[in-house]
């Protein structure tokens, strides 16, 4: 199967800020119903994460400012809410498109294999690869960059890649990468 298999990654344009709130707290409430939280009723964890979302104020310089929508950078639940918002589109997709025979998502990353049906030609293989972009980019104003399936991909900090007939990963730098780190001592 590898032999024929593809990989990509694709990686989310300014995820936080463009998560419209409105509808985040819609959805991820309705989500959230399926579950028990033993003695915290939802509707606490929802007015609390609305308050949340909803009244972030940060400064710049010697202004203030209120954040009117997007995610509440910094905040400790941005990273599971914009990660919970996204998996509720990540069910349908993998509902739609068995052609992914490995999906993962880190915040607003992703790798993924692409699996063609054998006998298939590049064009024909292009239709659903085309209808699987347009569904990822068609949720609530999130727009995703997505790279072209092929057999060598940069992800996070990785290099991934097929080559006979199996997966090899090698440590990736960023060209740019300064290596600026904190000193241990600090």
């Amino acid at each position: 199967v590898v032999n024929r298999m593809l990989i990509f990654t694709a990686d989310a344009t300014a995820m936080y800020t463009n998560i419209p709130t409105d509808i985040a707290l819609r959805i991820i409430g309705e989500y959230l119903q399926r579950y028990d939280f033993g003695n915290i009723p939802l509707s606490v964890i929802m007015d609390t994460l609305t308050l949340v979302m909803t009244n972030n104020v940060f400064n710049f310089g010697d202004t203030f400012w209120k954040q009117e929508t997007g995610t509440a950078m910094g905040t400790p639940p941005a990273p599971p809410y914009a990660t919970i918002f996204f998996a509720i589109k990540e069910e349908e997709l993998h509902r739609k498109f068995p052609k992914i025979s490995f999906y993962r998502r880190y915040l607003d990353d992703i790798f993924a294999t692409w699996l063609p049906i054998p006998g298939t030609t590049a064009n024909e293989d292009r239709i659903p690869w085309d209808a699987f972009n347009t569904n990822l980019n068609n949720f609530h104003g999130l727009n995703w960059k997505v790279n072209e399936r092929t057999t060598s991909v940069e992800f996070l900090d990785l290099q991934i890649l097929i080559q006979n007939n199996r997966f090899h990963t090698t440590l990736y730098e960023k060209l740019l990468n300064l290596h600026l780190y904190i000193p241990p001592s600090s």
